[in-house]
């Protein structure tokens, strides 16, 4: 919607859910998204990619033109496809930001990229639904990406075993907004053998047996794109 808004479309509905689908041109995280809001509503945004639900967040926002930055960034790689649905809930009719193409010299947008429904299930394409005088237009949702990488922070407990049983190491993984890192991998280093282990909502765990008794110490290090690499050390 480079023009901005156009219209509000009325729906007669009190629910409506409506997206817009982007393509990542870049390997890159999504931070925000903004959007027109007619009435005061309640909203929840959604945020697939590649056709996976990876984010889930509801709020109230008041009337008027705003930026919704996501509490957890959502990692995106080149060529990626993303959707951000927004559906919108108040007691009265929901009306749903719309820009008009009949305003515009130049299309600025084509099928498949904007959409809404009255179920959450079937969607209907913006780029063809014929509106009064309007033959096509676009929904106002704007994404907002960053390239820049966040540092983050791994932390690991001390561990006292007895020597020949099984322990479980675990190393969490946060990044600078206190988020739980989503992918990436932890390195454990261990008597100078490296274990490479994936990231799962912001944690890594790893077997080890300890055959023989002594004081170990043990080196974690967190590495994953957009983020800046992070060490710890415990002793077992």
């Amino acid at each position: 919607d480079v023009i901005g808004l156009t219209e509000f479309l009325a729906t007669g509905k009190n629910t409506v859910w409506y997206k817009n689908v982007f393509k990542a041109t870049d390997n890159e995280l999504l931070a925000a998204f903004s959007s027109y809001i007619n009435d005061e509503s309640d909203y929840q945004v959604q945020v697939y990619v590649n056709n996976e639900l990876k984010f889930s967040q509801n709020g109230v926002s008041p009337e008027g033109y705003y930026t919704y930055k996501l509490d957890k960034f959502i990692p995106l790689y080149a060529g990626d496809i993303f959707e951000i649905i927004i559906k919108l809930t108040r007691n009265d009719i929901v009306s749903i930001p719309i820009s008009e193409s009949k305003y515009t010299n130049k299309y600025i947008y084509d099928k498949g990229m904007s959409y809404i429904s009255y179920d959450g299930n079937t969607w209907t394409d913006l780029y063809e639904l014929k509106l009064g005088s309007a033959h096509s237009q676009v929904a106002c949702i704007k994404a907002f990406t960053t390239l820049e990488t966040l540092n983050t922070f791994i932390s690991m407990p001390d561990y006292s075993i007895e020597s020949g049983k099984i322990v479980t190491l675990e190393a969490n993984v946060l990044d600078a907004h206190n988020h739980r890192v989503t992918l990436g991998s932890v390195t454990f280093n261990i008597d100078g053998n490296e274990y490479v282990v994936d990231v799962n909502d912001g944690k890594a765990t790893f077997n080890y047996r300890f055959s023989n008794e002594g004081t170990y110490n043990v080196k974690a290090t967190y590495n994953g794109l957009h983020y800046n690499p992070s060490s710890v050390s415990s002793t077992v």
